[in-house]
C-alpha cells in the first residue's frame, strides 16, 4: 500500500541507549544504590542485558526482593544518589537530526525513567525546549513494554499511530511499539522485530523514518 507523504505526522523516541549512551552511567548508579542500601555491590555481568526496566524493576531484579516495603525502602535512598552526567554520552550529530526531524514532524520522547530523572538527561543532551511532549513513567501505571506511555503521547500528539514511528533500541522499545500499533525503527546493530528497519548511526534516522512515508 502506497501512502501519501503527510502520512508520517510523529516521531518518539526513547532516552537511553537511543538519543544516548547511559549504560555506564546507570551501571554506576545501580551498583552505588545497592550499596548504599545495604547490598553487595552488583557486578557488571548482572547488567547483561542491558537496563531496559522501570527503575522499581531494575531494584526488584537486583534486590532479589519481593517486598514492597523493602524496594520502597530502596527507591527513597536512590534519591540521594547523584548520577554520574560525565558517564553519558551523546549520540553523534542529535542536536542537527532533531533540529531537521522537528521541522517536518511532531517530537515526542516515551522512556522508562521517572520524570526528574528524565529531565536530567534533556537537560544534558540540551533538548528540554526541543522536545516538550515526554511521557515517564511517573505518568503512568505500566512501563515498556506496556504501551500505555506511547498511547498516552500518540494522544498528546494528537496523531493515530499509523502515522507515527518510534525509536528505541531495547526488545521493550520493540514491544511496546508493536503492542500500540505504531512504526519502529530499531537503534542498534541487531533489527529488533522480524524484516524491521534498523540502524546504529543517529545521522541516518531521518532517511528511514522517511520510509514509512512511502511503501508498506
Amino acid at each position: 500500500m502506497w501512502y501519501n507523504k503527510s502520512m508520517i505526522k510523529a516521531v518518539i523516541f526513547d532516552i537511553d541507549g537511543t538519543l544516548m549512551d547511559s549504560f555506564q552511567a546507570n551501571v554506576d548508579f545501580y551498583q552505588r544504590l545497592m550499596v548504599a542500601a545495604g547490598y553487595k555491590k552488583p557486578t557488571k555481568a548482572e547488567f547483561k542485558d542491558g537496563i531496559w526496566r522501570t527503575s522499581w524493576d531494575e531494584i526488584k531484579h537486583l534486590s532479589r526482593s519481593d517486598n514492597d516495603a523493602e524496594l520502597r525502602r530502596i527507591l527513597l535512598i536512590g534519591l540521594s544518589v547523584p548520577i554520574n552526567e560525565s558517564l553519558y554520552k551523546k549520540q553523534k550529530g542529535i542536536k542537527a537530526v532533531l533540529g531537521g526531524l522537528k521541522k517536518r514532524y511532531r517530537l515526542g520522547i516515551v522512556t522508562n525513567r521517572s520524570k526528574e530523572s528524565a529531565k536530567i538527561a534533556l537537560n544534558f543532551l540540551g533538548l528540554k525546549e526541543m522536545i516538550r511532549t515526554v511521557i515517564t513513567s511517573s505518568d503512568v501505571l505500566y512501563g515498556k513494554p506496556n504501551p500505555e506511555g506511547i498511547n498516552l503521547v500518540l494522544k498528546k500528539l494528537k496523531v493515530n499511530p499509523q502515522q507515527a514511528v518510534f525509536v528505541g533500541d531495547s526488545l521493550s522499545d520493540a514491544q511496546a511499539a508493536a503492542a500500540a500499533g505504531v512504526n519502529f525503527v530499531t537503534f542498534g546493530k541487531r533489527s529488533l522485530i522480524k524484516g524491521g528497519l534498523k540502524t546504529n548511526k543517529f545521522v541516518d534516522l531521518p532517511k528511514l523514518i522517511a520510509t514509512y512515508e512511502y511503501l508498506q
